[in-house]
């Protein structure tokens, strides 16, 4: 693939996830109440298991995009239903490695064929698709790690999402505190972004 991204080791990147589960837990986007996602779950061609994928923002604000605020209309009025955060927390991790992952920015998608509209700004009726480009980019091309593209909800906030079966545990490192979203800080925090984006917390 022609398009990449290369990120270096040490780059650091933002998850909201589960409390419950480690900042640097694999999912593979199958199992009772959860829902697929724009690029999980995904098939290897290798062994016809689905692959194990982490999604992370490049920054604290792109981590909330691409998970508390990710459903949001884009349309006013925008809103978030608050019982969300719940449980969840915001984690930075840092990548122990380089990575190199395929460019799903304006400047990469032309070489694979498609465009912005239709991988990153479709609407989750389109995730079979979106799913399917995925799993050609993982399967076709054993020397990328994963995808790299602008959040949908907020074109300043970078996203990724790494391939569990090229990078594991022992690349990405996890801070060792992280910070919950349904109460004190976290909350305002999130409170603050969803302000600037004109989302009402409910």
């Amino acid at each position: 693939m022609r398009a990449v991204e290369r990120v270096s080791a040490g780059a650091a990147f933002w998850r909201v996830h589960d409390a419950r589960r480690s900042a640097t837990a694999f999912f593979d986007g199958i199992g009772a109440g959860i829902n697929p996602t724009r690029f999980a779950p995904i098939v290897n061609d290798v062994d016809s298991q689905a692959v194990p994928v982490l999604y992370a923002g490049g920054n604290r604000q792109g981590a909330l995009f691409e998970s508390v605020f990710h459903d949001a209309p884009r349309t006013t009025p925008r809103y978030v239903h608050a019982a969300r955060l719940k449980g969840r927390v915001l984690t930075r991790i840092t990548l122990a490695r380089d990575v190199v992952l395929a460019d799903l920015t304006m400047e990469g998608l032309p070489s694979l064929g498609t465009d912005r509209v239709r991988l990153i700004d479709s609407e989750s009726t389109e995730y079979d698709t979106t799913r399917q480009w995925a799993e050609a980019i993982h399967n076709d091309n054993p020397s990328l790690d994963g995808l790299y593209w602008i959040s949908r909800q907020n074109d300043r906030c970078p996203a990724i999402l790494l391939f569990g079966t090229r990078v594991g545990t022992r690349d990405v490192a996890a801070d060792p505190a992280s910070l919950a979203l349904d109460a004190g800080m976290g909350f305002d925090l999130v409170a603050s972004w969803a302000d600037k984006a004109d989302i009402t917390l409910i």
